[in-house]
C-alpha cells in the first residue's frame, strides 16, 4: 500500500468514527499544521490552541474532502484561512481597543 492510498484509508476510517484512525491523521498532519500556525502565532501556547482549531474544523468537515489533492493540501488550506482569521480578529480588537 503506497502513502497516497494509506492516506485515504485513513480518511475513510476517521470519517466512518475509528479514532485510531483519527489520531494517525493528526499525528501525521500536525507538522504541516504547526508550521502554518507558527507563522501567525509565535507563541507556543496559541500554537497549540490554534492547531487545536484546525483540526476541529479538519474532522468537522472531513466528509467534504474529496480526494482529488492530497490532505495535506486540503487541510493546510483549513490550515492557513483558520490562523488568517484567527490572526485578523486578534489584530482587529487590539486596535479597537479603547485606551484607559
Amino acid at each position: 500500500m503506497d502513502d497516497d492510498e494509506h492516506v485515504r484509508t485513513l480518511v475513510d476510517r476517521a470519517r466512518r468514527g475509528d479514532d485510531d484512525a483519527a489520531r494517525e491523521l493528526i499525528r501525521q498532519l500536525y507538522p504541516v499544521v504547526a508550521k502554518i500556525v507558527r507563522s501567525y502565532r509565535p507563541r507556543r501556547t496559541a500554537e497549540e490552541d490554534l492547531s487545536q482549531m484546525v483540526f476541529v474544523k479538519v474532522f468537522r468537515n472531513l466528509g467534504q474532502y474529496s480526494g482529488k489533492a492530497p490532505i495535506s493540501h486540503w487541510v493546510s488550506r483549513i490550515a492557513v484561512n483558520t490562523a488568517a482569521i484567527s490572526w485578523h480578529q486578534k489584530k482587529h480588537v487590539r486596535n479597537c481597543a479603547m485606551p484607559i
